[in-house]
């Protein structure tokens, strides 16, 4: 049991994970790696706490515990977007209240003497962090090593300056490692999901990718050891119903991925739950067989990496993709009923020009045709991951980078530019892109080209499960009469007519979507609704709809009013269904039981 009364004490390490306030941080900064860390450190006998957040949370980092204590020691999560913020709080920190500060990350490894200076910390963590922080521990409070002799770091001498110990070997054995306790964390109790981690390393060489420049063996946690700790966190936290596996190479292994799959099915009769994983476009393109197995197992949302509609661009990126290959996958995944498929565009990156941006443009536009109300994307700009090919070397990329602007910028400005696209280019491109991509798919969605049924599925995982796409969260909603009627519909409050038994229909209540008076114009004289005219018996019907009588009652109502102008009862109940059905089409009617 990893909570007790040691919460009260003060803390030998905090560890802390506070980014800046943008849209691109997401989940209050839910890492797994802090977790994992502090699971790792308290079975070793230390006290470890863990802070996530907004930059404006900083002020709480020192704050006395129960006992008047504050942290002995404090180590960061530094990252490409976050490395600033880190570097002056670290100096505060240091400076203020005198403790150690240690800090590491995914980007950590390229840290030098120059931030460790500004930073005023007692190290900087490389790569996997479990043992070297630990030793960091046991040398600072428990007499242990002195850090010339611990590996993976890297550090200030006083005497002999910058010192950089040889690199950690990666951990071979990660079943030996405890499942993270989520517990531990501030308001998890409101959580909907949680992270996974199934693995580490990646084969890959991404020019782009830190992920690619760093660690290239990969080593997988057992699928037993993995699917025992979904269900402990599921047992844990019900409210979750949304886990996400973090790997980038979830997909690599097929025979893998099938185990996994029959294990989430066994899992999902017990725990009502979906999931989410980044599946690489060349492993699924192999092996389509895996799109299917994941979908039936669950599989809400998967990301894949497009980076780019180019062929050129893709080679220089080093993806060993195509655009064939990528609409292929993104078909698969149509034809697989994944409901969710999501990739980005990078935007300043090789070779750049307004000819390789249209070409991702129509790379986007064929894979939203390929899966309508399924795949959704957004261009973002490049950025130069710290050790990655196109760092080190961007002008054999053809591109140059433009670093400095990271000292008061992140996301929101380019940081590179090419011989054809200068900063206020792509400033211009990514705007017209986006603003392109969100009106190719409103045309698509206001001209019927997605499905009743996705919409309602991508719905469904909404309102049952809190997984969202750019579909839901920015195209469907702008018609506001189908979105009440696709939420309302989801949530189980109505149902469509073709869900219910035929011999049943009569006794349901049809029940609008809208009221009248917001919802029905008359400013022409006669009544409309979504731009229709309404004949007389259009508009009784509607009027009826108001779920207060059953569906057998609205017809002899409607009948008694208008049933004179047909030849018989028969040919009225046929126009008025056809009537019924066009409302429920237009997302103006639907059906309650009560």
């Amino acid at each position: 049991m990893i909570i007790n009364k040691e919460e009260n004490k003060a803390l030998d390490i905090l560890l802390v994970n506070l980014h800046r306030d943008y849209c691109g941080f997401l989940n209050g900064g839910l890492t797994i790696g802090l977790n994992l860390l502090a699971v790792f450190l308290r079975e070793r006998g230390y006290n470890a706490g863990i802070r996530m957040g907004l930059a404006c949370a900083a002020d709480e980092l020192m704050k006395p515990s129960a006992d008047g204590g504050i942290p002995k020691s404090i180590g960061f999560y530094c990252d490409y977007e976050n490395v600033t913020l880190v570097r002056g709080l670290s100096a505060d920190i240091s400076k203020k209240y005198g403790i150690a500060v240690f800090i590491g990350g995914p980007q950590a490894s390229e840290l030098g003497a120059g931030f460790i200076e500004a930073a005023r910390c007692d190290a900087v963590v490389r790569g996997e962090g479990e043992y070297a922080l630990l030793e960091l521990l046991d040398s600072k409070f428990r007499g242990g090593k002195k850090y010339n002799e611990i590996d993976g770091i890297s550090y200030i001498d006083a005497e002999k300056g910058f010192i950089k110990t040889p690199d950690r070997p990666p951990i071979e054995d990660l079943d030996k490692f405890p499942h993270p306790d989520f517990r531990l964390e501030k308001g998890h109790e409101t959580w909907n999901s949680f992270p996974v981690m199934t693995g580490r390393g990646c084969p890959f060489s991404c020019a782009f990718c830190h992920e690619g420049a760093g660690v290239k063996k990969v080593r997988y946690r057992s699928v037993e050891k993995v699917l025992d700790e979904i269900k402990t966190h599921l047992t844990r936290h019900p409210q979750c119903k949304y886990l996400f596996f973090i790997d980038d190479t979830f997909t690599l292994n097929s025979k893998r991925v099938a185990g996994f799959c029959d294990g989430l099915i066994k899992l999902r009769r017990d725990f009502d739950f979906v999931w989410f994983c980044e599946g690489h476009v060349q492993t699924l393109a192999r092996d389509p067989e895996m799109l299917y197995r994941m979908s039936e197992a669950g599989l809400a949302k998967l990301f894949i990496g497009v980076e780019s509609g180019s062929d050129k661009v893709l080679s220089l990126y080093r993806k060993q993709t195509d655009r064939e290959m990528i609409i292929k996958v993104v078909s698969e995944c149509e034809k697989a009923n994944i409901a969710q498929v999501a990739g980005n565009i990078i935007l300043g990156g090789p070779v750049e020009s307004p000819a390789t941006i249209e070409e991702s443009l129509s790379l986007v536009k064929a894979l939203l045709r390929a899966a309508p109300g399924r795949f959704d994307t957004a261009g973002f700009y490049f950025i130069p991951y710290p050790g990655t090919a196109i760092t080190l070397d961007p002008e054999k990329f053809g591109m140059k980078t433009i670093c400095r602007r990271e000292n008061h910028s992140l996301e929101d400005i380019p940081l590179s530019e090419t011989e054809l696209m200068n900063f206020e280019d792509l400033l211009a491109a990514r705007l017209e892109f986006n603003r392109s991509v969100q009106k190719e798919m409103r045309k698509m969605y206001r001209d019927g080209c997605v499905a009743h049924e996705t919409i309602i599925q991508s719905y469904r995982l909404m309102v049952d499960y809190g997984v969202y796409s750019r579909w839901i969260a920015q195209i469907y909603p702008e018609n506001a009469v189908k979105n009440n009627y696709y939420t309302l519909i989801a949530g189980g409050a109505l149902k469509r007519s073709n869900e219910i038994e035929p011999g049943e229909l009569p006794a349901w209540r049809p029940q609008r979507t809208f009221e009248i008076w917001n919802g029905v114009s008359f400013d022409e004289g006669y009544p409309s609704a979504g731009g229709r005219v309404l004949s007389p018996l259009e508009y009784e019907l509607l009027l009826l709809c108001s779920a207060k009588i059953k569906l057998s009652e609205v017809i002899d109502a409607a009948f008694q009013k208008y049933g004179r102008l047909f030849d018989c009862r028969g040919e009225f109940e046929i126009k008025a269904a056809a009537i019924l059905l066009e409302f429920e089409n237009n997302g103006w009617m639907a059906y309650s039981r009560f």
